[in-house]
């Protein structure tokens, strides 16, 4: 198959965004005088899991997601900050993380000036936006298409629709999108249409649906996936 546009998720397939979190809640935590230890990340990212899968869901609108993580992060990390003075600070930290997966640059270097390139992520604005804006990656993508700008969220295909349309609707099946998350990147992407690539660096099992086109391993994979030498 030949492919001349390739759409990628951000966290956790370009962005090494467990690493910026990490950093950005150490930061918020020690920033209101309080004792950090390693063990509050785990209670955060069950809390922020748990919170995000409820936005997927749609029982959670996106504009609440910043407080009320830190609002059940409170409480269960028995704490005391105001939420939403949290949710700001971690945003600001956040915003900063440029971290990027080992062979990020590599691929894009690659990448550019063969093929059309985009990213559809789920996330708030003000953190994908900056973080693009500071990175190496900030000249790479032609179509960048936010969840929290749109309105609609991965899988759903609406929003690879923003994305299909901001490119000039080309043939579905010239398509190719790549991201880490069997449910909302692969999944997604069969929803609207595309083939898709799962970045799958921890090597997860996986035998039921949804069934990913390819699999790779490292981001050292893509290019001779699609014919670069």
């Amino acid at each position: 198959m030949t492919y001349t546009h390739l759409l990628f998720d951000l966290d956790h397939t370009l962005f090494d965004f467990d690493k910026s979190a990490e950093i950005s809640l150490e930061k918020l935590i020690r920033s209101f005088g309080i004792a950090y230890h390693p063990e509050l990340q785990n209670t955060y990212s069950q809390v922020n899991r748990a919170v995000w899968q409820e936005f997927a869901a749609g029982t959670l609108p996106q504009a609440k997601i910043k407080t009320e993580r830190f609002r059940r992060f409170a409480t269960a990390a028995n704490l005391q900050f105001d939420p939403v003075e949290a949710g700001d600070r971690f945003l600001q930290n956040l915003a900063e993380g440029i971290d990027l997966i080992p062979g990020t640059l590599d691929l894009m270097a690659q990448l550019r000036g063969n093929f059309k390139l985009g990213a559809v992520t789920n996330g708030l604005k003000e953190v994908q936006r900056s973080r693009l804006s500071r990175s190496a990656l900030a000249e790479d993508f032609e179509v960048i298409v936010v969840s929290d700008e749109v309105g609609v969220a991965k899988p759903d295909p609406a929003i690879f629709d923003v994305a299909f349309n901001a490119f000039g609707n080309p043939p579905k099946s010239s398509i190719l999108y790549i991201g880490d998350s069997l449910k909302s990147d692969v999944q997604g992407g069969i929803n609207a249409g595309v083939d898709t690539c799962w970045f799958n660096p921890s090597a997860k099992p996986h035998t039921e649906a949804p069934q990913p086109t390819y699999t790779i391993a490292s981001l050292a994979e893509l290019p001779p996936l699609l014919g670069l030498r």
